[in-house]
């Protein structure tokens, strides 16, 4: 009785403190895609209606101010916190994160279905070759790895992109290197690519082939590669797969990225 008065106690301190942070979240973001948070949106008092006749207490209207702009004003858009507590960690259970945060595991779940991993570390490893195993000219101190050396493992790509594999989302980190006129590899903003800009990596990277995207979702933005996220649903009752939604999503001009929080 006791264990279970303490586990609601800090779930209920979990979700408060979820619940703050994430309004200041969505009120950033409302910002960010040039909406004034503090605005009602049309259809609000729908929305704060029907969730408050299920959630029993207050709600709160940012989360439907941010998507409503893109969904439309029905009532479905999930208010925070319920959409963590209620709804996302039975759907996206945490025991089950560790088979899809490490990007590093994507090629080997996924195999021909991802980009070519050229390079990759996992927890502070040597650096691995596409198929996992150490490189052996690369044994020896990441950060004394030359740009030179580098470039030459790296000579049949054109162009790699160079991202973290764990706690990262929204583009974060992620880096496109070409080959300068010395066929060294660098970034738009002249930086080479050698040991000490891995380093800046920490323990969990790769680098992998870059994509060329098909003609078709070229024609909205070149410079990213632009992708189609879909949205599934695996039912509880009959384990069938459905699709919920499904977002065409596009670069700014200029940006390598599509997504939305790092110029998409």
């Amino acid at each position: 009785m006791i264990r279970e008065k303490i586990t609601e106690i800090y779930d209920t301190y979990q979700i408060a403190q979820y619940g703050r942070h994430m309004q200041s979240q969505r009120i950033s973001d409302c910002r960010q895609n040039g909406i004034d948070p503090y605005v009602q949106a049309p259809g609000e008092a729908e929305y704060i209606s029907f969730w408050k006749e299920l959630l029993g207490k207050d709600v709160e209207p940012f989360s439907f101010r941010l998507f409503s702009r893109y969904a439309g004003p029905h009532p479905y858009i999930l208010p925070t916190p319920a959409d963590h507590y209620l709804v996302e960690r039975y759907m996206n259970p945490t025991r089950y994160r560790s088979c899809y945060s490490d990007k590093n595991l994507y090629c080997q779940f996924f195999k021909g279905l991802c980009p070519d991993t050229i390079l990759a570390r996992i927890d502070g490893s040597a650096l691995l070759d596409g198929e996992y195993s150490p490189v052996e000219k690369f044994r020896k101190e990441i950060s004394s790895i030359s740009a030179r050396e580098l470039s030459g493992y790296l000579a049949p790509y054109d162009k790699v992109c160079l991202k973290p594999s764990i706690d990262t989302d929204s583009g974060r980190g992620v880096e496109f290197f070409g080959k300068n006129p010395d066929g060294v590899f660098m970034n738009k903003d002249g930086v080479l690519l050698d040991g000490c800009k891995l380093t800046e990596y920490s323990q969990n990277f790769v680098i992998q082939k870059v994509l060329e995207q098909h003609p078709f979702f070229a024609q909205f933005n070149k410079t990213s590669v632009n992708t189609l996220r879909i949205f599934t649903y695996r039912s509880v009752i009959s384990e069938e797969v459905k699709v919920t939604a499904t977002v065409l999503r596009i670069g700014q001009p200029g940006e390598s990225v599509d997504n939305a929080h790092a110029g998409g």
